[in-house]
């Protein structure tokens, strides 16, 4: 992928938070590269921009958070 792949949208596709960076330092809110399905890596199509808490939700998830996560997947596969 290029820099050109990486699209930052304004808010999370998956919890609709704002994305915020620039603080030099990673917080829930902040904008991380997601592969959409992970057996095909980090290459072009298979990859969105989501928070970091998005992608870090399988450690420590409430329900309510994961049925939003459920809903995206249902949306893009």
């Amino acid at each position: 992928i290029t820099a050109d792949d990486v699209i930052i949208p304004e808010c999370c596709p998956i919890l609709g938070t704002k994305l915020k960076s620039g603080d030099r330092k990673v917080c829930n809110t902040s904008p991380t590269i997601d592969r959409i399905r992970p057996e095909l890596g980090y290459v072009k199509g298979n990859i969105q921009v989501v928070s970091y808490r998005a992608n870090m939700l399988k450690s420590n998830a409430t329900i309510e958070e994961l049925q939003k996560v459920l809903e995206h997947l249902r949306n893009i596969v």
